[in-house]
């Protein structure tokens, strides 16, 4: 048997098996990619929009650390939402809303309302044209021009972020959503997908930790009793 494993047959056998599975592998997440593309364009027909993959054009952000704009599948978005169990009291803010995917999604439950925090202005011209296209909203929507660093936040109850930028800016939004939960004190939910600085909420004091969604990709906490 040992003769065997040390022959050149066996060897090459071995390699043709490990490069076919990462062949198979690499075409599998291909075509669960191309899926969840088509998926995603049809369903923006369905709501009237487009929000589509695009890249940053210019970071005017304080801390000078937008991230590339790229939107979260449906598929994932809908899960967040339906564990969120949002009511009419409830106020979804995304903070470095792209094109608006998320705010439209979350848009169509019956909410308070639903606000779309952007600074680049392309993404906002976009975002602005979706909020007129828009077929299905259940709920007042507002699109602001804003730095999310400095946004005043005192009516959101449920913060999204889909990794929008980086761990300046994240701390400085993180500090702003504390204080204003010690100024209004209120049960609220922050909601991160693509959570690169993770560390941040988990290090928070005021912030415990709820539930994993998508396969660790969505990480949700809720602030401390006020």
């Amino acid at each position: 048997m040992d003769d065997l494993k040390n022959s050149l047959v066996y060897k090459l056998l071995r390699e043709f098996k490990n490069l076919f599975l990462q062949i198979w592998m690499a075409f599998y997440w291909q075509i669960l990619r191309i899926s969840t593309i088509y998926k995603d364009h049809y369903e923006d027909k369905r709501l009237g929009i487009e929000t589509g993959e695009c890249q940053l054009w210019r970071d005017n952000s304080l801390h000078r650390d937008m991230i590339s704009h790229v939107p979260a599948p449906y598929a994932d978005m809908r899960r967040i939402i339906d564990y969120l169990k949002m009511t009419p009291e409830d106020v979804f803010i995304d903070l470095g809303c792209g094109k608006g995917r998320a705010l439209f999604v979350a848009a169509s439950e019956n909410l308070k309302k639903a606000i779309g925090v952007e600074l680049d202005e392309r993404l906002l011209a976009v975002a602005g044209q979706n909020l007129q296209n828009a077929k299905t909203l259940n709920c007042p929507v507002e699109i602001v021009a804003h730095d999310a660093a400095t946004y005043n936040i005192d009516l959101g109850t449920v913060f999204f972020f889909y990794n929008p930028f980086g761990h300046n800016t994240m701390a400085k939004v993180l500090d702003n959503i504390k204080f204003s939960l010690e100024k209004s004190p209120r049960r609220a939910h922050t909601v991160y997908y693509c959570p690169q600085y993770r560390y941040l909420f988990d290090e928070a004091p005021w912030l415990e930790f709820e539930t994993e969604l998508n396969n660790g990709r969505t990480v949700i906490w809720r602030n401390k009793k006020p």
